[in-house]
């Protein structure tokens, strides 16, 4: 976004001092993060993948494939890591971090996580990026997380294993 010049992240406080006040609710009437307010444009979206989409499709192609084939695979990616491998972050990342309980089972949440990660980096992860050899709105969707997952405090605090592929893919 600022490479781009379009913008700034903003911080936004979750509750009564941030995303409950009116000027965010007129915003995104749900009151969740991530919501974002393109400056030049006035459009308003929210959710990451859509804020990804969105972003890339208006100021930076280059991280969203313009062929039908790869554009699919790139969003199958972002949504499959959505409903599969992020509730594993909120159950094992999110915890060691504050935001969240920890699970009651957290060796089952560990092994879960595991193998999600390993499913994932199975199929997504065959080539250098999930975009191809190049990053995309996928690879900076993920890399947050993967790079949290690959952590060393975090694989035995949380008892997850990442698999190497992802680790490769943290380097990278």
């Amino acid at each position: 976004v600022q490479d781009k010049k379009i913008g700034a992240l903003v911080p936004t406080m979750i509750g009564q001092d941030g995303t409950q006040k009116p000027e965010y609710l007129a915003m995104n009437p749900y009151g969740q993060i991530p919501t974002m307010k393109d400056p030049k444009t006035g459009v308003v979206t929210a959710e990451s993948s859509a804020i990804l989409r969105y972003l890339a499709t208006r100021y930076a192609p280059e991280l969203y494939s313009s062929d039908p084939r790869r554009a699919g695979y790139i969003d199958w990616a972002m949504d499959n890591f959505s409903t599969r491998v992020y509730p594993d972050a909120v159950a094992t990342i999110y915890p060691l971090q504050g935001f969240a309980a920890a699970p009651e089972d957290k060796a089952a949440a560990g092994k879960a996580a595991s193998e999600h990660l390993a499913e994932y980096a199975k199929f997504f992860l065959r080539e250098k990026f999930i975009g191809g050899s190049k990053p995309s709105i996928a690879d900076y969707k993920v890399a947050p997380f993967f790079f949290s997952f690959a952590h060393p405090a975090l694989q035995s605090e949380s008892q997850v294993t990442c698999p190497d592929r992802i680790k490769q893919f943290v380097s990278d």
